[in-house]
């Protein structure tokens, strides 16, 4: 690199640390996102840098229509390269209010989907660059759990809220309730066993008991909707919901058997 373009990279470099530490002036906290936007191999020869332009100016004029992706985006920065290997491709940094949002994981998958598949109609492929921050397993390092050992995580998760990418269509009724569940405080962890489907199970088993049939299919839909969700929903494993059913089995019929012996 000569002394020119060595220049010219330093000059980007400051502006952009300028614009950020403005934009921190005005939100107490900022979740940045980088995602690398670009063509598959078969198209790369055949997209100039004015179409790829285009594309990511469509994308960016599309922002209001699309809450559940660009809601809370303060900013953004962007460089557009042509190379030999990947042809046009753009590496973006997407800057929300942190206080807003704070999965970056998830909302680099969404920016890059919308980017792959409604942006250039399939034609597209994007590089989510947050989830390379967490393939080894920051909390507690992959080389500890490696070797069996599991340190206390104190506070980790009180700092670092990325879940894993919501499932389902992303325009979906659905999949915004589990983002908005997630916007709410929800946390990237889960319990042994599954606190949720325990005491839904009990609430059946009390249902049974009291021998009040309407009631109990009543709930009945939604008992197997909330069993099946935890695990769609990738908040539990499915392992982590059959111990809960388990769980519930043993806790209602053991009290009861105590129940019945202290009455008599």
């Amino acid at each position: 690199m000569d002394k020119k373009e060595n220049k010219k990279t330093n000059q980007r470099l400051e502006s952009t640390k300028k614009y950020i530490d403005d934009l921190s002036k005005n939100y107490s906290r900022l979740n940045i996102v980088r995602v690398d936007l670009g063509y598959k191999k078969e198209h790369k020869d055949n997209v100039t840098l004015e179409e790829a332009n285009k594309n990511f100016k469509t994308m960016l004029n599309n922002k209001r229509s699309k809450p559940t992706i660009f809601d809370g985006m303060v900013g953004y920065v962007a460089k557009k390269e042509l190379g030999e290997d990947k042809g046009v491709h753009i590496h973006m940094l997407v800057i929300y209010d942190g206080q807003k949002v704070r999965e970056d994981i998830t909302k680099g998958t969404q920016i890059g989907e919308y980017w792959k598949d409604n942006i250039t109609k399939g034609n597209g492929v994007f590089h989510n660059c947050n989830q390379n921050n967490y393939k080894d397993y920051k909390a507690v390092g992959i080389s500890n759990i490696t070797h069996g050992i599991f340190p206390d995580v104190q506070y980790y998760f009180s700092n670092h809220h990325d879940c894993l990418p919501s499932p389902g269509y992303t325009d979906g009724i659905f999949y915004d309730l589990v983002e908005d569940a997630k916007a709410a405080g929800e946390r990237p962890t889960a319990a042994f066993p599954s606190s949720h489907v325990g005491i839904s199970t009990i609430c059946m088993l009390l249902a049974w008991h009291s021998r009040n049939k309407k009631l109990l299919f009543i709930m009945l839909p939604f008992y197997i909707l909330l069993c099946l969700a935890t695990v769609y929903i990738q908040a539990h494993y499915a392992i982590d919901a059959i111990a809960g059913f388990i769980t519930a089995l043993i806790f209602y019929f053991g009290y009861s058997l105590l129940a019945d012996k202290w009455h008599k």
